[in-house]
């Protein structure tokens, strides 16, 4: 469940999308208010309410981007945890080694093509999760703001939020950068006692750039790198050998490798250094060749 209370962010916003991104509200909030601006400024209290709205306006968004913002990491956070205990696979390319009906682990190493893009399996994962949480926010938003109790008119706030907004992702050096595909809206009412105004539609696109906290990436390449290291060294060898070589090279590794299972190939759980609020656990198979009858 995501908390209202997510905090920190706009050190990690890009500004190169934000400022340009204000600006572009700005106008469009005009363009958008162009049709009722004749008659709404009749309608107005004091000079200067129509602008005072954009600002609110403005400040409503800056509301939205705020938790996009944590979202996103809260996302990723989670993305790095199920791609580790899915191998790195969403449909694993040499299938899964199964333990049980519901223990299955994916399987590395045993053709060229069996190791996991696991950058692109956690930003994978990272969308969708972000997407969950975009679902969490409620269709329509509404907020009033009595300007003063001298006034008897309020302006009216209404967030909408795309449903179906998708991001496209990317990993730039140590950040991951979302750009939404659609913008949000929030519509400006002035609310009287007998009637509505519409003053315009604030845009905003809602994209996002996060700093990568944590070495996930660089973790996760080490599992691979110890893992084929392990492959390497501990194939082709009598059952004996190979059992042993297993024992030795795992005792070795900085991090703490487990075996789950062996039978037709060994299963691993590998914990994670990482300080997390939730553990991460790499699971994997690995085959090892025997050794070959002269």
């Amino acid at each position: 469940m995501v908390k209202r209370a997510l905090k920190g962010k706009k050190a990690m916003v890009l500004y190169y999308i934000v400022i340009p991104g204000f600006v572009l509200g700005l106008i469009m909030y005009y363009i958008a208010s162009a049709n009722s601006t004749s008659s709404a400024l009749g309608e107005m209290d004091f000079v200067g309410q129509q602008q005072l709205a954009m600002l609110l306006a403005s400040q409503e968004a800056e509301k939205y981007l705020d938790y996009m913002d944590n979202a996103a990491k809260l996302s990723l956070q989670k993305a790095v945890k199920e791609s580790a205990e899915k191998g790195g696979f969403e449909n694993p390319l040499c299938g899964t080694y199964k333990v049980s009906e519901t223990d299955k682990y994916s399987i590395w190493f045993e053709r060229d093509e069996c190791v996991p893009d696991y950058r692109e399996h956690i930003l994978f994962l990272m969308k969708k999760n972000l997407l969950e949480y975009i679902k969490q926010i409620p269709l329509e938003q509404k907020k009033k703001y009595a300007v003063s109790p001298e006034v008897a008119s309020a302006l009216e706030m209404s967030l909408a939020i795309p449903q179906d907004m998708s991001y496209e992702m990317s990993i730039l050096q140590d950040s991951i950068v979302g750009i939404a595909d659609k913008d949000l809206s929030i519509f400006v009412d002035l609310v009287k006692k007998d009637k509505s105004i519409h003053l315009g539609r604030y845009f905003a696109r809602p994209s996002f750039k996060i700093k990568i906290e944590q070495p996930y990436f660089e973790e996760y390449s080490k599992v691979l790198e110890q893992a084929y290291e392990l492959t390497k060294e501990c194939s082709n060898k009598n059952m004996l050998e190979q059992e042993e070589c297993i024992s030795e090279k795992i005792s070795s590794f900085d991090l703490e490798w487990k075996e789950e299972s062996r039978l037709a190939a060994v299963a691993f759980s590998v914990k994670s250094k990482l300080d997390t609020t939730e553990p991460i656990v790499y699971r994997f198979a690995l085959y090892f060749p025997p050794l070959k009858s002269s």
